[in-house]
């Protein structure tokens, strides 16, 4: 097995790594998420430090954070045809302070991982077996804790998946050169999409399935803004607000929005002319 392998792209976007946060306010094993003591620490200490209003932000803020492990597996999927291990026993969960705002950081314990099938066949029949099993035994099991401590319920983490995949997906398309890494990423995309079973995540639709929206960029004419598929729950901390790509922002909202984002772009360039 090589001893090495790069993550650079999972530390950059998900804070996730071999070395960890050394400057982390908390560090505990992952698999310690699943008591509900820690994990009621881990959302009252996440609501204080977020200045939430409620537990709701807290709940999406630690939901967040496991989702990047799932877009990290997908990663490494598609880059070296290989499932990493980021199994919750191989995983030390960290809160990290950055400036105004806090990271839910992760910490490899042992790099190791499983090499795909080299046949396209049966690497499809693998993955939907391996993806099955990773998500009922490792992701489910922690959103449900979540949110058994938040006092919400686990649809809050799960809705909010589809479309963060499919900006994963968008961003991949947007800068990968490698057409096998591309083309990989796209197939395993679908197979975790439509293939893996809607039980798997106790929904009665797999949370991966989503079809994005969009909507005109207020800052950037021409561009368009992936909509969210569900409220990440930023607008419930102090002084907090909608981002302007919530699917929960009223039509009059978004406007009156869209009127103070603009005004605001032209005055910028009024100074900078």
């Amino acid at each position: 097995m090589e001893p090495t392998m790069d993550l650079s792209m999972l530390n950059h976007f998900f804070h996730i790594s071999l070395t960890g946060e050394a400057d982390a306010v908390t560090t505990v094993p992952a698999t310690d998420l699943l008591q509900k003591e820690q994990m009621d620490a881990i959302i009252q200490q996440s609501s204080t430090l977020l200045k939430a209003t409620g537990t709701e932000l807290a709940a999406s803020f630690v939901g967040m954070a496991f989702f990047g492990v799932c877009a990290s597996v997908q990663l490494i999927l598609a880059a070296n045809n290989r499932f990493l291990d980021l199994s919750l026993d191989n995983l030390d969960f960290q809160i990290d302070m950055h400036d105004d705002h806090i990271h839910g950081c992760f910490k490899i314990r042992e790099l190791k991982w499983k090499d795909a099938p080299p046949d396209a066949e049966d690497r499809e029949a693998w993955l939907v077996a391996e993806l099955s099993s990773f998500y009922a035994s490792q992701i489910r099991p922690v959103i449900q804790s979540a949110a058994v401590s938040a006092g919400v319920k686990p649809d809050l983490i799960w809705a909010q998946y589809g479309a963060r995949m499919a900006f994963a997906l968008e961003y991949v398309e947007g800068i990968e050169k490698r057409t096998d890494v591309l083309e990989r990423f796209r197939q395993d995309y679908q197979t975790l999409a439509r293939l893996v079973p809607a039980d798997t995540f106790e929904r009665r639709k797999n949370p991966f399935e989503h079809k994005p929206r969009y909507i005109d960029s207020p800052s950037e004419a021409g561009k368009k803004l992936m909509m969210r598929s569900s409220c990440c729950m930023y607008d419930r901390r102090e002084n907090g607000e909608k981002c302007y790509t919530c699917p929960m922002m009223l039509p009059e909202e978004r406007e009156a929005r869209r009127i103070r984002i603009e005004a605001s772009r032209d005055h910028k360039t009024e100074h900078t002319a």
